[in-house]
């Protein structure tokens, strides 16, 4: 489920202080970034038939 495509810029700034208060201790948080057109962003579909949001 997606709630928001992207980040406001007040969650931005509170994302990362929220999820050291959130991750359990030897966790890790991943996060990844594409550059480009928010206007080309939506769903895709793998070649497994699968969707995700790009």
């Amino acid at each position: 489920m997606i709630l928001d495509k992207y980040l406001s810029t007040y969650d931005l700034e509170n994302l990362l202080p929220n999820m050291k208060k959130t991750l359990k201790k030897d966790r890790i948080l991943y996060l990844s970034f594409v550059e480009g057109n928010k206007d080309k962003s939506g769903f895709i579909k793998g070649s497994d038939g699968k969707q995700m949001y790009f």
